[in-house]
């Protein structure tokens, strides 16, 4: 952005320059035209030796002011056309340095956007077997409940069974001592 305000500084710098080197130029065009109408009005004879020697040095001190003018607005073009080119390369070389940071923004930018399609991915996977080991866990609780029940229930029957047979075998003892006894 400041190099752009710079740039469009210098161009019209430039423009200013141009226009004031057309200035002096209409302006020596238009002196000289002044020049020779008052010269007709003075009806002065030009052919004169002292009238020729004064216009040879008036039009030979015009043009070197003239030539002094231009040869510093040259200068002055020419500097501020070799400034208007370093800013030029300058402003090139802040786009590319952009556009390098871009590209490599934009390469991060992909290689984010693939690691969070693949953590996305990696996430629902994870939910889904975390699903699926939740309905497992619970399939196992169900049957770990129903293995306990039925267990508990034949350990009742056992315990039933054990205590009958005890039981029968109290008994069986006691109808064994009874028979001893009567034998």
């Amino acid at each position: 952005n400041a190099l752009q305000n710079e740039k469009e500084i210098l161009q019209q710098e430039l423009k200013t320059t141009k226009q004031q080197l057309r200035e002096c130029q209409e302006l020596y065009t238009t002196r000289e035209v002044q020049h020779k109408q008052e010269l007709e009005k003075c009806r002065i004879d030009l052919q004169a030796t002292e009238v020729q020697q004064y216009l040879k040095q008036e039009i030979q001190r015009r043009e070197d002011i003239h030539r002094t003018e231009l040869t510093h607005q040259q200068e002055k073009l020419q500097s501020l056309a070799v400034e208007y080119k370093k800013l030029e390369d300058e402003f090139r070389d802040a786009l590319k340095i952009e556009e390098r940071r871009y590209q490599e923004l934009f390469k991060t930018n992909e290689i984010i956007q693939k690691e969070n399609e693949l953590l996305q991915s990696s996430s629902t996977n994870i939910k889904q077997r975390e699903e699926s080991d939740r309905k497992m866990v619970n399939d196992l609780m169900v049957l770990v409940r129903e293995q306990k029940q039925r267990l508990q229930e034949r350990t009742k029957t056992n315990d039933n069974l054990t205590h009958q047979n005890k039981h029968l075998t109290t008994k069986l003892e006691r109808a064994i001592d009874e028979l001893k006894k009567i034998r």
